[in-house]
């Protein structure tokens, strides 16, 4: 999880979810960005990596809080174009239980 500037988030936008020189960051591409005001008011982006989004992460950004107001996804991952209400459970054991 990370809030950058505004200018490191459109670079990552140009870059389909890479910013530049952060290739093996270890956490996969960035799959989406979130503007939003924060707790003193000013703008920010959210970024949220592939790794973070495999682990229950995704939507992070997008739940108001006392230092997330007025949320909004501003870029998706095209891989990643989630609807939250088809979210479905997946049996990674492979033993038929999700």
């Amino acid at each position: 999880m990370a809030t950058v500037a505004k200018e490191i988030a459109d670079e990552i936008i140009l870059g389909n979810g890479i910013y530049p020189g952060d290739m093996n960051n270890g956490l996969g591409p960035v799959v989406r960005i979130v503007r939003y005001r924060n707790y003193g008011g000013s703008e920010s982006y959210g970024i949220v990596y592939r790794m973070e989004a495999e682990h229950g992460m995704l939507f992070r950004y997008e739940v108001p809080s006392e230092y997330i107001y007025d949320p909004e996804v501003i870029w998706r991952h095209h891989d990643w174009m989630v609807d939250p209400l088809r979210i479905v459970m997946i049996d990674t054991a492979g033993d038929g239980d999700e």
